[in-house]
């Protein structure tokens, strides 16, 4: 009965296994919400990813705008978005991949386990690690949604100065 005992309490550490990686994958990646996303962009947090990605769209000078600087503010809103969702879709693709080495090593450790809490204790853990990845799954869903309206933002405000052009009231 004690070793029936000793093998349903107790720990095994199972909970820690690549844990602390874990954790600090999800603090890099991105934060929680859209606005310190933006934030973090706009003090260089993306740093060269953000500079990778600004060579690959190649925005045009705000100082083109000067006569128009409500297309300016759009357009730069856009470039901004599009440069944040390409730089953060890059983190969270590299966070994506930590969880999928995580599963792996997790799972190449079910023969190992020595008892019915041990291996419990390591499904629990593979499930904290599989919430983690619908986390991260969950805020790349998220960028695309901010892009969607970053595109009819755009459409709206092309209307909008089509409108004000015609003198459309």
């Amino acid at each position: 009965m004690k070793q029936q005992y000793a093998a349903i309490t107790g720990s095994y550490g199972r909970g820690q296994l690549g844990l602390a990686t874990a954790l600090s994958v999800t603090q890099r990646a991105l934060p929680g919400t859209w606005q310190e996303v933006v934030s973090q962009q706009q003090q260089g947090a993306f740093g060269s990813k953000q500079q990778f990605y600004e060579k690959l769209i190649q925005t045009v000078p705000q100082e083109l705008f000067r006569t128009n600087p409500k297309a300016g503010a759009a357009y730069k809103l856009s470039t901004d978005s599009v440069r944040a969702a390409m730089a953060g879709g890059d983190a969270l693709y590299g966070a994506v991949q930590s969880r999928i080495q995580n599963i792996t090593m997790l799972s190449q450790q079910i023969d190992n386990t020595a008892n019915t809490k041990d291996a419990q204790d390591l499904q629990n853990r593979l499930a904290a690690e599989q919430g983690l990845l619908q986390t991260d799954l969950a805020k790349m869903q998220s960028l695309t949604v901010n892009l969607q309206a970053n595109l009819l933002n755009e459409q709206n405000q092309g209307k909008a100065a089509n409108a004000n052009f015609f003198n459309i009231k």
